[in-house]
């Protein structure tokens, strides 16, 4: 497993599969994109996550601005968890999801 300093992703391989940079090993602190969702998806993970005491940061991608003009429904917003609580919150993606996080 290695991180995306640029991309905060973690990434099996040789390079960042979103930017194509080396990357490095993991630790912890890393702070590590988790998944990206929309309006309700993303409140609901939120709660599982503060449910199971998974710290977490989660950011809007159109900015609050933007989103107010297209609408909040259409905004997404990523989140990103501690290297170290990666794979709880990878396996909680997974069960609410189905897809592993990214």
């Amino acid at each position: 497993m290695r991180y995306c300093e640029k991309c905060s992703a973690l990434f099996a391989g040789g390079s960042c599969p979103r930017c194509r940079a080396a990357g490095r090993p993991p630790q912890n602190g890393d702070i590590c994109f988790l998944t990206e969702q929309g309006r309700p998806w993303c409140d609901m993970l939120a709660d599982v996550l503060k449910q199971r005491g998974i710290p977490f940061l989660q950011k809007g991608r159109l900015g609050a601005g933007m989103a107010m003009n297209v609408g909040p429904l259409l905004e997404r917003f990523r989140l990103y968890v501690a290297y170290e609580n990666y794979q709880e919150a990878a396996a909680v993606v997974e069960e609410l999801f189905g897809e592993e996080g990214e």
